[in-house]
């Protein structure tokens, strides 16, 4: 299942700027990692907070947990009555901050990169509680090192990066555009991606640069076009602008970024658990059997354990038939003593 990406993220931030104003209604905690806040602003919204993976509104019910987590209740008594005063993506990076007012203004900081958080602050980032304990209460959130952005990525730039014996690809993957926005910078510029960066002539240069462009200047104009990615009926990604890598796939187009988002991750969540349950239904036809089995050989020693009894309580009258047997065996043939 796929993680939003920074140009996800943009584009998500963006059309969320409907909630600020909103008032903070209540809050759950669906362990392990996902937040949902309840909003009242213009209606109300649901607004899903996943660490790690996503950050979207939602149409799609959940149940409540019977028992709200220790988080939960900190998030409510800290967060609930109050207004959201505005929702940040910083600085391009797949980390969001919302800021709340109440009686003392609080900050949710979303990270959506690998093993991410969800930290509860106060508004001089002072962290009171993290969701994951690799923060402790009491230190101050320090936000991810700043790295190079796509809008900065100029010819000019891209020499400077381009030093490098790695791929184009992978340069620029590590240079702010990620893995799936490099393989379309390249298939626009009409470069080979494996192609070693120090080897691209400025022509070539120019060419990523325009691409580069074209790509990110579409976000950054706040031209989306939402859709979700289909391949033979199923979903492959959720996406705020066209790419060319997925041409000869099918697209299902969607009036807001955040209904992709919804769509998306509600049909692969539940194809999850489908899985799941296939998978579990295999576990327990295993387990059934080896019950079973376990109950058979329980059985057998049962057997066993009463015809040791047996053995032990007439220990004697057994000792004196194997003796008379012994006996016999010395004075008589076996066919003798059959008869």
């Amino acid at each position: 299942m796929k993680s939003m990406s920074s140009a996800d993220i943009a584009a998500c931030v963006f059309e969320l700027q409907e909630l600020v104003g909103g008032r903070v209604d209540k809050i759950y905690h669906h362990p392990p990692d996902e937040i949902r806040i309840k909003i009242r602003s213009a209606g109300r919204k649901d607004l899903i907070l996943e660490a790690g993976r996503r950050i979207h509104v939602t149409k799609f019910p959940k149940e409540s947990p019977r028992f709200p987590s220790s988080f939960a209740m900190l998030l409510r008594k800290h967060l609930e009555g109050g207004r959201i005063k505005s929702i940040k993506q910083h600085n391009f990076d797949r980390v969001v901050v919302i800021e709340i007012e109440k009686e003392e203004p609080r900050l949710l900081v979303v990270e959506l990169f690998s093993k991410g958080n969800v930290i509860l602050t106060d508004k001089n980032l002072k962290i009171i509680m993290p969701l994951k304990p690799f923060f402790k209460p009491g230190e101050t959130y320090r936000f991810p090192e700043s790295r190079i952005t796509p809008f900065e990525l100029n010819a000019e730039k891209l020499k400077e990066i381009f030093s490098e014996e790695r791929g184009v690809v992978r340069v620029l993957a590590r240079n702010g555009l990620g893995g799936l926005y490099a393989e379309e910078v390249c298939l626009r510029a009409g470069i080979d991606k494996n192609k070693p960066a120090n080897e691209l002539s400025e022509e070539e240069i120019e060419r990523v640069a325009h691409a580069i462009e074209s790509i990110f200047g579409a976000i950054k104009e706040k031209k989306f076009v939402p859709h979700v990615v289909v391949k033979n009926g199923e979903y492959v990604d959720a996406l705020p602008i066209e790419l060319h890598i997925y041409d000869e796939y099918e697209r299902k187009y969607f009036t807001a970024f955040n209904e992709a988002l919804d769509e998306y991750y509600a049909r692969i969540i539940s194809e999850a658990r489908e899985e799941e349950g296939e998978e579990l239904k295999k576990l327990r036809a295993r387990l059934e059997k080896q019950l079973e089995a376990r109950k058979e050989f329980e059985e057998e020693m049962e057997r066993y354990r009463r015809a040791g009894d047996a053995v032990y309580e007439n220990y004697q009258l057994l000792e004196q038939i194997l003796e008379a047997f012994r006996r016999a065996k010395r004075q008589k043939s076996w066919d003798e003593i059959k008869r």
